[in-house]
């Protein structure tokens, strides 16, 4: 028998738009050296880097967060070590409202919420999933055509609905594990599961700390005028669309000491009287971005309304690597770099390529020569037998099957009629779902039962149907709000 190659995966953790060189670098420069490291051992080696991972539909679902904390788990379950990187800057990134919220804590947080309007709200978003065991609230999707299809008519929204849900926290004398759903960053859930409740993690978790100089304090109307101009002067040598200059003439005409906040508002307030995909649309956008560059926005956390530095995120994100660096004191590299006006400078991604690549190779190759124990598939659970017959697409579906199945209760009644329906060959069943149904989870029960109640020589493949795919394939990202 064949022995099963050896797979090391790494799972990336950190925010997202402030860290894309960083990011890019490593995928350009260093992740294929240590795959071709690994194949060269007769191992594989796989990066999970979630700004590809995460669907726009599993966005509008709310799931970003599980799909993030399940790859957590996969990636420690296939390669005990190394099996986490961790990249932070200055920005601490996107606080999300905890998607699932089990019955006995949401009572106790509606105990202590007295504004009525935020119960109001709470309730319009959040609703009862008794399907669950034990049952939850889940955050209800986005749905298409919606005023919240869109992330920036969802923000406002999921902010406030954080903001509610952590006020409330502080009331209620929550252990830090329990509370930090509802108050810590997507990027801090990921490294408490990856990092801080890994007691092992001090010998194989690797983090790399960039900081950047003259970080702008201050806004400056000129400034960000004079570069405005530029910027359009460059991208429209012919002039602007001429719905949009009205709008650039505003900019351009504002006072010296105008706050970032009416540029803002200004650009915001065009943006919804035009209509979607025009140049129109382009136009303001790219006038949009000018603004977020020259502010710093996609490297520190903000304010929505006032565009100021928010000193909460980045209390957060100093103790957050205080943290680590206490935790990781042998691991913890840093790198500095300088604010150019409109980004960073970019000097130091060579030495962070080189430090990534040998810190990995050391630890990879130390685990070839003396590997820890992984979970073998024969130890696990078995629900549904794999066919010999599976190709690697039918593997990966079963291995998906089989993982969902493990969580899967209830509804006892509807099985016990479809495994009855399905005991005529003859028959066959569609199924059709609504939100948290879960017909993947169904499907592979329901085949988990023929299985057991049929005699029949036919063996069911747990192939998954329909529009549910692996979301690890998955080619949109939700990146924006990281």
């Amino acid at each position: 028998m064949t022995q099963k190659a050896r797979t090391f995966r790494i799972f990336v953790s950190s925010t997202f738009s402030d860290l894309k060189a960083e990011r890019n670098a490593l995928q350009a420069r260093v992740f294929p050296r240590l795959r071709d490291l690994a194949v060269a051992h007769g191992c594989r080696f796989q990066v999970i880097d979630l700004r590809w991972g995460v669907s726009e539909e599993s966005s509008l679902d709310q799931q970003a967060m599980s799909i993030c904390l399940g790859e957590i788990d996969r990636c420690q379950r296939a390669s005990p070590r190394p099996n986490f990187i961790v990249l932070l800057g200055d920005r601490y990134g996107w606080l999300p409202p905890p998607a699932r919220i089990p019955v006995k804590d949401f009572d106790r947080l509606l105990g202590v919420i007295t504004d009525q309007n935020d119960l109001v709200l709470l309730k319009e978003w959040y609703l009862l999933d008794e399907n669950a065991d034990p049952p939850e609230w889940r955050l209800k999707p986005r749905e298409r055509g919606s005023d919240f299809e869109s992330y920036s008519g969802w923000q406002p929204v999921e902010a406030r609905l954080q903001t509610i849900l952590a006020t409330a926290t502080s009331d209620l004398r929550l252990l830090d594990p329990e509370r930090l759903p509802y108050v810590a960053s997507a990027t801090e859930q990921e490294i408490a599961a990856g990092v801080l409740r890994v007691k092992e993690a001090p010998e194989h978790v690797l983090c790399f700390f960039r900081g950047i100089e003259n970080l702008p304090k201050q806004f400056s109307a000129p400034g960000f005028q004079a570069m405005l101009a530029a910027r359009l002067k460059e991208e429209y040598p012919q002039g602007v669309p001429a719905c949009c200059n009205e709008v650039v003439k505003t900019l351009l005409g504002m006072e010296e000491k105008t706050a970032i906040q009416c540029f803002a508002d200004c650009i915001h307030a065009a943006l919804e009287k035009n209509l979607r995909a025009t140049p129109e649309e382009e136009c303001l956008q790219f006038i949009h971005q000018a603004l977020v560059d020259y502010s710093a926005r996609d490297f520190v956390n903000l304010d929505e309304h006032s565009w100021t530095i928010d000193p909460d995120a980045q209390a957060k994100q100093q103790a957050l690597k205080k943290g680590l660096q206490a935790f990781l004191p042998n691991n913890v590299y840093t790198y500095p770099s300088r604010w150019t006006g409109e980004g960073i400078t970019t000097g130091h991604l060579e030495q962070l390529c080189e430090d990534v690549y040998h810190a990995l190779e050391k630890i990879i190759l130390g685990e070839i020569e003396h590997p820890h124990e992984v979970i073998s598939e024969e130890e696990a659970t078995v629900h549904i037998p794999a066919d010999p017959a599976l190709d690697d697409e039918g593997l990966s579906h079963h291995r998906f099957a089989e993982e969902r199945l493990q969580f899967f209760v209830g509804r006892t009644q509807m099985l016990e009629k479809i495994a009855a329906y399905l005991k005529d060959s003859r028959r066959k069943i569609l199924a059709n779902r609504h939100c948290w149904q879960g017909p993947s989870s169904k499907r592979t029960k329901h085949t988990r039962r023929r299985r057991l109640c049929t005699a029949s020589s036919a063996r069911p493949r747990p192939r998954q149907m329909g529009a549910a795919c692996s979301t690890a394939c998955a080619a949109r990202s939700h990146a924006a709000t990281r």
